[in-house]
Formats: structure tokens, sequence, C-alpha cells
């Protein structure tokens, strides 16, 4: 997924981190990103087509098929205040056999039961999710990743063209001071700002996205690798969610250092 553009209005460089206005703006950015990119994965063919599948695997009586709609859907194959369309069906379909089974459970022959029985914790397991292979070191969530990324890509495109014209302090003859003190109002870590304009000790110019995605990874403590997955499943499990933007436990401050999501403090 590309990310859309980055660019502002000229007096939308100049608001700090600090500023009341900020806030908004950067939340209207991530929204905006978060709703194109799932956007186009919804609309995704290979989306359509597993679900076609899965509607039609229900339709024929295939109960095994309920733990597929789940994988696909998240939590939205269970919910009742589904629009008309394919998830829809799907989701009544789904409902009548979960329905079944708790029912046979309870009043069923003992075959019916055992089954029952059998079906349901298997529901459980598809519910919470595959748990191998997860780093131990970090809990964060998929969603967190994607948020912090892209929180620091929208604060280095702001800082990239800020620097052009930061004039305050008389730092405008002194790159190094420019830098730091653009790194501080745009709410980013100077050592990744300078590492995007090629002026940390390697010396070495990275692109934007880059700079964010190591930014990421050394905030959550994982390899940048990591990173570029997490925010591609990030997308892909949106629909477990079901609202435009997920909740996020934690954000980038107004350092960019990560911290708990002070809109959730009393949550």
């Amino acid at each position: 997924m590309q990310s859309t553009s980055l660019r502002g209005t000229a007096a939308d460089i100049y608001l700090s981190t600090i500023h009341p206005d900020y806030a908004a703006l950067e939340l209207g950015w991530l929204t905006n990103e978060w709703v194109q990119q799932t956007k186009g994965y919804n609309q995704l063919q290979v989306f359509v087509d597993r679900q076609a599948k899965i509607l039609a695997d229900l339709k024929a009586g295939n109960s095994r098929a309920v733990f597929q709609a789940i994988e696909l859907l998240g939590l939205m194959a269970i919910w009742h205040d589904l629009p008309t369309g394919p998830s829809g069906e799907v989701a009544a379909l789904v409902r009548g056999i979960i329905t079944t089974w708790y029912a046979s459970a309870r009043v069923g022959s003992a075959p019916q039961r055992r089954d029952a029985v059998q079906m349901l914790r298997r529901l459980g397991s598809v519910l919470a999710g595959e748990q191998r292979g997860r780093r131990r070191q970090s809990d964060a969530d998929r969603q967190e990743i994607w948020n912090y990324y892209h929180t620091i890509l929208f604060r280095l495109g702001r800082a990239h063209r800020l620097v052009r014209f930061w004039t305050w302090s008389g730092s405008e003859h002194n790159l190094s001071k420019r830098t730091n003190e653009v790194a501080a109002v745009c709410g980013v870590p100077s050592a990744t700002f300078k590492r995007l304009l090629g002026l940390d000790d390697e010396q070495w110019r990275l692109g934007i996205e880059e700079c964010a995605r190591a930014a990421t990874a050394e905030a959550f403590k994982i390899a940048p690798r990591t990173v570029a997955n997490a925010t591609a499943q990030a997308i892909a499990e949106q629909w477990s969610w079901g609202r435009p933007v997920p909740r996020i436990r934690r954000v980038a401050d107004a350092t960019g250092t990560l911290r708990k999501n002070p809109l959730l403090e009393n949550a």
C-alpha cells in the first residue's frame, strides 16, 4: 500500500505538535490514510473471491466454513447489525450455525453434544487467533505499529518541508541546530530526522518511509522487516475492528516517543 500525499497547506507546516490545532491535523491525516488503505484492501479481488466461496460453502451446509468466515471477517462474521450484502449474508448463516451448535451442546443426543462441543471449542480457538510464533519481548498490536509508523511518516514529511524555511533563533546558518529545532517542533526524534537528511554519523541519506520504518522498529524494539509486515497485516485485519480507526493503546507523543494514548487514559 502506498501512502497518500503528505502535502498540506503552507500554514500547516508552521504548526508545532503542541499547538491546539495540531492534534486534529494529524488525526485527520491518519484517518484518511487508514480509510484509503483499507478501502483499497476491501476492493481486492482476492477478498471478494474468498468471501464468495465461503458464502457458497455456508449455503451448501458446510459448517466448517464458519471458521473461514471468522478468519476473513473477524468479529463482523458474528455481529448482528451488518448492512445487506455478501458480508451480511455470511454473518447471518454463521450465527445460525453457531446457534445450532449451542443448542446441540445442551439438549442434543450424545453424539450431537460431542460434535457441537468440539466445534464450539474450535470456535474459541479461532476467535483467540493464532499465537504461535509471536514475539514474547513485544506486546505491540499491529494497529499500534501501523499508527506509530504513519504518525512518524506524517511528521517527517512536515519536518522535511519546514527545514527549508526555518530561520528562528539564528539557526539558518547552522544546519545541525536548525535540524534539531525542526525535529523538536515536528515531534520526531532528532536522530530520525538527521537520518532522513543524511546528517547522522553514517552520512547515509535514507528515504522517508525507510526512516519512519526504522524509527518504528526502534520504538517497539522489533525488526524493520517486522514493521513492514505488521502494517500490511493491520490493513488485512481491519474487518475485525469494524471502525474507521482502531482503538490504539500507544501513540507517539510530542517528541516522537512511544507512550500511552492520552485519549484512553480515562477509558
